[in-house]
């Protein structure tokens, strides 16, 4: 075998295991946007809630291109979006009482 084919084929192997799927920072985002759900961000029509939602099909969007570290981030803002939005229904239902 050629020896500049073994050091690209093991630069790619090296190259393709630094780029991770950001499945956690997907998972958490999916999570914290249902638990805003749930406590009524969506019915609320808390503008956070909508945010979370629009970022959080970003990230899929740029995980669907491959773009894993982009999508990663972007979950991350989903989340905290969503955790806001979270927050201020549980507050708003609070008031309502």
């Amino acid at each position: 075998m050629d020896p500049r084919t073994v050091v690209v084929s093991l630069l790619l192997i090296i190259l393709t295991g630094c780029v991770s799927l950001p499945a956690q920072q997907m998972s958490d985002a999916r999570q914290a946007l249902q638990a805003a759900k749930t406590a009524g961000a969506e019915n609320l029509d808390v503008e956070e809630f909508k945010e979370a939602r629009i970022l959080l099909d970003d990230a899929n969007r740029f995980l669907d291109e491959g773009r894993y570290e982009l999508a990663g981030k972007v979950a991350q803002r989903a989340k905290l979006q969503a955790l806001a939005a979270r927050r201020k229904a549980v507050e708003m239902k609070g008031m309502q009482l």
